[in-house]
């Protein structure tokens, strides 16, 4: 009596054929070192377009001499947008000590970076905040490693306040009635924070799209022009007038100018420099 083997032959082929669909349910690997590259974003300060140096006199919109001695910004959910909508968050939080550069100035320009590990691929663009979200402002600074950008040792926390100091810029400016430069005395102290004061910029025109190519460097420059700050079409600020805010309390004078700070540096002062 002959044997019937097609049955034993479709269970094999079944197991077989199941095997393989089951491997290949697997989760689409992570991408490989090959397939990587470096997004790099650099923050590069100005005053009226040309380069600057903490401590070096310049002129405000006023024709006032002053300098900057401190200027710290924290820059929040950066984050890669590609031409799918797929969004890649790089980091919740970075401090930007503006008056300390980046090192190889050669490579990195004169600006203060970080820089991120990313899939390289075309992207069509870039959104991050000015100051700290909601859900870190008011978190316990003391928690945090020395090395971590909200640690305590930072010193940008409001020790009497609930939160962080967003934006911080301190200097002097001469405040004679020559204002011939003579005396560059006075203090001025911009501390700017508060949820209401944090501010989100994003970058996704057709021209701002940009590709990390593999195993190498994309380096996305912003240009931050301090004297903008002070000045915006119909309304500048008179800094000798109005030297010092810490931002509180809500609704007083000092948030007031604490919150024209802020929308000058968000809508005013900083721009994406072309590819």
């Amino acid at each position: 009596m002959k044997t019937n083997i097609f049955p034993f032959v479709l269970c094999i082929f079944s197991f077989l054929f199941y095997t393989s669909c089951e491997d290949n349910s697997e989760d689409t690997p992570a991408p490989s070192t090959d397939e990587m590259g470096v997004f790099e974003l650099n923050i590069t300060t100005l005053v009226s377009g040309a380069g600057f140096s903490p401590g070096v006199v310049y002129k405000n919109p006023k024709g006032r001499e002053y300098f900057v001695s401190a200027l710290k910004m924290y820059i929040s959910d950066i984050t890669l947008i590609d031409e799918s909508g797929e969004e890649t968050l790089l980091s919740e939080i970075e401090l930007f000590d503006l008056t300390q550069p980046g090192a190889l100035k050669v490579a990195h320009g004169d600006g203060t970076f970080k820089q991120f590990e990313v899939p390289a691929k075309k992207y069509a663009g870039v959104r991050f905040g000015i100051g700290v979200p909601d859900s870190l402002n008011h978190e316990d600074p003391t928690v945090f490693s020395p090395e971590h950008p909200l640690s305590v040792f930072n010193s940008m926390h409001w020790n009497w306040a609930a939160g962080y100091r967003f934006v911080i810029m301190e200097g002097k400016i001469d405040s004679s009635v020559t204002a011939d430069g003579a005396e560059i005395a006075k203090d001025f102290v911009y501390h700017l924070g508060l949820d209401t004061l944090y501010r989100t910029m994003e970058y996704m025109a057709p021209d701002q799209s940009f590709t990390v190519p593999t195993g190498d460097e994309l380096q996305y420059t912003i240009e931050l022009d301090l004297n903008r700050i002070f000045f915006r079409e119909g309304d500048t600020l008179d800094i000798v007038a109005r030297p010092t805010t810490h931002s509180v309390p809500p609704g007083s004078e000092a948030f007031q100018l604490a919150e024209t700070l802020m929308d000058n540096l968000a809508k005013n002062a900083i721009f994406k420099v072309p590819f």
